[in-house]
């Protein structure tokens, strides 16, 4: 990718207290707030103008009605903050200049005049962060503050996690300033997008899955873009997401596995309405969610039905909760300072100090939780799992939950990976434990264990193979595609005897056309002439016991099905589908029949002892397991 400079050095003074914010400092060693410690590393500053030509901004309008048929690509300005070193000459970035990067989110080639960054003052004026009337001078002499941010700094040789940070709602990038840079000094890359509308990059638009889409896509073109950055590890990455912004964050993480952690700063992700959007997004799946997760929360968080789903449902990721009792919606923010130190707050509504505590608190949670996941610092995840009062806060200003995530069990493409790459032995020491753990999951259906022996046999792994139909049969008995699989196998790696056995119990479970030829030229070729078993000889004393209306869900739906003996025969009867015969294997084992052809569909009757049924285990042609239960 070509990477456009946009920004300049720009003298700047210290970043500091805001109790010294009218005092004009000369940067030093960079800023640093209250009790936060920096890391070793400067923090050097690039901001690129990349387009992403897969999407759509602002059509131009042709005439009345008419859009022209070539739209321009998505403008993506990206920030990257990154470990630099100091020149002896260098100086630090004023956050005004972080503020100007508004005028070029959707056109970099824009000359940034006095009367745009005059309109942009106007604007940060009038945002509602403040909590009174705005007073511009001491808005403009916050504006003027210095940074940590060193512009177009020489980089620090070395290997480093990447951190995507995802704004708040149509927020540019530069309102966690103090956290990103503070990142950064502890060995972290940070590379930010602003929040944009999803037709246009325009920070307006209401909040609906098409935005949260559209910030999702803007987070994996900056980890794209990323990939081509100096000195990023890509194999540690890390999403932090403020407020809205947690949501796509949350999002990415679920379907990108090279994910490692999230950090969801006061996310959105506490109420209904966001929750309502994120089964929306494709593949996202709560239940299935693993990334490890860090949710911070202020003290205003339980207020207006917040709603902790997520957080509760979450089985296989390490969840972090910590709540700051003290924080109020604004504490995340860099921009929280400006709001106490321009005076316009009541000094008896704000504790300060104890909000001041709290937004250092946050910062150094995340920098924790970043160190342990990303960097494997052992010392940072004992800080985590430390108590509130060892990690220097009161119970009565943090509350904190945390659990340990169980073991996501493997999808069925994982699991034939392992089979493959690991060998039997060891996928079947995590079959057996996923089993045992949770008796529901199917980790793969008979189709799938079918069809990794098949591709082990191709590949002339026999052993392999043999053991892959060997589970198909365990986790299968009643399918008899499953036993004329083994016999295939056991055939191909020269063990004629058990392939005979095999081929038998296939044909004996009453297969399909097409598996009963296959089994008997088998057999044929290995010398064996294939003899029809004789059916069970199901009396009606024993079919009356079977007799019942069974319940099942079928997608979704109650499904109701009769199993009644008539004319000498077991049928079974669902409305709107054609009549099925049951033909016994054995008093309680059936197989399906229909227009006297073999369904593939096996029937088992839990008989309790000697008295009637009470339900059946139903396994379909693909090896799917469904249980009726009797009304």
């Amino acid at each position: 990718m070509k990477h456009a400079k946009l920004i300049q050095p720009i003298t700047a003074s210290l970043f500091v207290l805001w109790t010294l914010i009218s005092i004009c400092l000369q940067a030093q060693d960079g800023y640093i707030h209250g009790d936060l410690k920096p890391g070793s590393y400067h923090v050097g500053f690039k901001v690129f103008h990349e387009y992403d030509a897969t999407r759509m901004f602002k059509p131009e309008i042709l005439s009345e009605g008419t859009l022209s048929s070539k739209p321009a690509p998505r403008p993506m300005q990206i920030a990257v903050w990154y470990p630099a070193q100091k020149a002896d000459d260098a100086e630090y970035m004023a956050l005004r200049d972080f503020y100007y990067l508004d005028a070029t989110v959707e056109d970099p080639t824009v000359q940034v005049t006095d009367e745009m960054k005059h309109q942009l003052d106007q604007r940060f004026t009038n945002q509602t962060i403040f909590t009174g009337p705005a007073d511009a001078q001491k808005i403009g002499s916050f504006l003027d503050l210095g940074t940590r941010a060193l512009p177009e700094a020489d980089a620090v040789e070395g290997s480093f996690p990447l951190i995507i940070y995802s704004p708040r709602e149509y927020r540019g990038v530069y309102y966690n300033t103090v956290l990103i840079e503070h990142l950064v000094s502890h060995g972290f890359i940070v590379a930010a997008t602003p929040n944009k509308d999803f037709m246009s990059a325009s920070i307006q638009g209401a909040l609906s899955t098409d935005v949260l889409m559209a910030h999702i896509d803007d987070l994996r073109f900056v980890k794209g873009f990323m990939s081509d950055f100096p000195h990023v590890n890509m194999s540690q990455v890390g999403v932090v997401g403020w407020a809205w912004g947690a949501m796509p964050a949350i999002a990415l993480a679920e379907s990108d596995p090279n994910i490692s952690a999230v950090v969801s700063l006061d996310g959105n992700i506490r109420f209904p309405q966001a929750q309502s959007i994120l089964p929306d997004v494709p593949g996202f799946s709560t239940a299935e969610f693993s990334t490890p997760i860090l949710h911070l929360e202020t003290g205003s968080g339980g207020l207006n039905g917040a709603d902790y789903t997520f957080y509760d449902e979450l089985k296989y990721a390490d969840a972090y909760h910590v709540t700051f009792r003290d924080a109020q919606w604004f504490t995340p923010s860099t921009f929280f300072y400006l709001v106490h130190g321009k005076g316009t707050a009541n000094p008896d509504q704000f504790d300060f100090e104890a909000i001041d505590k709290a937004h250092d608190g946050m910062v150094t949670y995340a920098q924790q939780f970043l160190s342990a996941y990303l960097q494997k610092d052992g010392h940072a995840k004992h800080w985590l799992e430390s108590s509130i009062a060892d990690q220097g806060f009161t119970d009565e200003a943090v509350r904190k939950k945390t659990k340990a995530g169980g073991l996501l069990p493997p999808t069925s493409t994982i699991f034939a990976n392992l089979f493959a790459t690991r060998g039997p032995e060891a996928a079947l020491k995590v079959w057996d434990r996923v089993k045992h753990e949770q008796p529901d999951y199917q980790i793969a259906n008979a189709g799938d264990l079918n069809g990794l022996g098949y591709m082990l046999m191709w590949q002339g792994r026999m052993d392999d193979a043999v053991e892959a139909f060997k589970l198909q049969v365990r986790e299968f008995p009643h399918l008899p595609n499953a036993w004329d699989s083994m016999g295939e196998g056991y055939k191909n790696n020269g063990d004629d005897q058990l392939a005979i056995e095999a081929f038998k119990k296939s044909l004996s479970l009453n297969p399909p056309e097409f598996v009963k030829s296959n089994s008997i030229n088998l057999l044929c070729e290995l010398g064996v002439e294939y003899d029809a078993p004789d059916p069970y000889p199901l009396s009606s004393r024993e079919a009356k016991k079977l007799e019942g209306t069974y319940t099942y869900s079928l997608n979704g739906q109650q499904v109701s099905t009769l199993i009644k003996w008539d004319a000498g025969k077991l049928v079974a009867l669902t409305d709107g589908q054609p009549d099925i015969e049951l033909l016994p294997q054995s008093k309680d084992t059936f197989w399906a029949i229909q227009n006297d052809q073999a369904v593939g569909m096996t029937l088992l009757f839990n008989l309790e002892g000697r008295g009637s049924a009470k339900e059946i285990s139903v396994t379909t042609p693909q090896g799917q397991q469904v249980t009726a239960t009797r009304g």
